[in-house]
């Protein structure tokens, strides 16, 4: 593998800016991340970074030194149990498709994380959460390639540091672990209140009480869709926290 070299990162990012990267590689297999770190190490390049679609960062107008890896590790695998229903997705699956697969399924857990941009494998690093639910509610583990040990590994939900808007893939671990895919346990009954004090007032504004995925995801959008603009349409980088651990890349 050979990585391109000074890529413009205004197209890896939602805000459209950015220098370029002095490295950059798209990873489809695990295999291709042992392959390029394996380049990195021999190229003696220590800054490596995956990203998705750059929905949460800021690039330095600078650039970025090191390797960017740009996670397009795809899959979706369906495990029915009897009461619930496991769902292991590769982390470059964007999320919203994710949501909407599930709840075409008839699968409840994640409807109310509809329409959130980026991929499904920054979940668990940022905690994403909305209207009352957060991934840690259903996330059973993370699967990763270790830069430290230098082999893939499975992370449990219960080892990886989950706080509000949190975890140890944004703390203590940044930049340690990459994120292969995830592994989620969804429901197979329809959610029920109490809602979100939001989603409630719009349930009941519009006389909704057929509490199916489908209608809960459906008025998740239309309340997102009133207050964010589209990414694709007005750069923009959503709503966030504006904390020091914001990830401005430098």
């Amino acid at each position: 593998m050979k990585p391109l070299e000074n890529v413009p990162l205004n197209a890896y990012s939602t805000m459209r800016l950015g220098g370029p990267a002095r490295y950059l590689a798209e990873i489809r297999t695990l295999a291709e991340i042992e392959t390029a770190i394996a380049w990195a190490d021999t190229n003696q390049v220590k800054d490596i970074i995956m990203i998705g679609v750059g929905s949460n960062i800021v690039w330095n107008d600078k650039g970025y030194p090191g390797l960017v890896l740009v996670n397009k590790i795809s899959g979706f695998e369906l495990q029915p149990q009897d009461e619930h229903t496991f769902l292991t997705v590769g982390a470059g699956e964007p999320w919203d498709s994710v949501v909407a697969r599930t709840v075409d399924q008839g699968l409840s857990g994640i409807e109310q994380l509809s329409l959130i941009p980026g991929l499904a494998g920054a979940t668990p690093v940022q905690n994403v959460g909305a209207y009352g639910r957060e991934i840690t509610d259903v996330l059973v583990c993370v699967q990763a390639y270790d830069r430290t040990e230098k082999r893939m590994v499975t992370i449990p939900k219960i080892e990886c540091g989950f706080g509000y808007r949190t975890s140890r893939f944004k703390t203590a671990d940044k930049n340690r672990f990459l994120i292969t895919s995830i592994t989620l346990s969804l429901g197979k009954n329809p959610p029920s209140p109490p809602f979100y004090a939001s989603l409630q007032s719009y349930l009941t504004e519009h006389k909704i009480t057929d509490y199916t995925p489908a209608n809960i995801r459906q008025a998740v959008i239309a309340i997102r869709s009133s207050k964010l603009p589209d990414p694709a349409l007005a750069a923009n980088n959503g709503s966030f926290l504006p904390t020091p651990s914001f990830p401005v890349c430098t």
